[in-house]
């Protein structure tokens, strides 16, 4: 197995919370969506430019890891991946 350098383990980790930033932005723009405020508008607006940058970095990102040879698996599987992850350090840290 090859050593992976800090820079690619930071944009795995920023890749994986770009993942997370998504899925909330995603469901603040449903909630929006739904709701009868006089700036609905300018905040999906708002919201979509912020989506769309997030977009953008993923993109950016993978391409990195990429020429990196370090392989994405699926967004679900690497949120679960991520989750057990960060449960599993939270164990051990505390075990410490």
């Amino acid at each position: 197995m090859s050593n992976i350098t800090i820079e690619e383990r930071t944009t795995l980790r920023d890749y994986i919370l770009l993942q997370y930033m998504e899925q909330m932005v995603r469901n603040s723009l449903a909630d929006i969506e739904h709701s009868k405020n006089i700036l609905k508008r300018l905040y999906l607006m708002a919201g979509n430019a912020v989506l769309e940058w997030i977009k953008q970095d993923q993109y950016r990102m993978r391409r990195e890891l990429k020429q990196s040879n370090i392989k994405i698996l699926g967004t679900s599987r690497l949120i679960l991946l991520s989750t057990i992850i960060l449960i599993a350090g939270g164990i051990l840290s505390v075990l410490e």
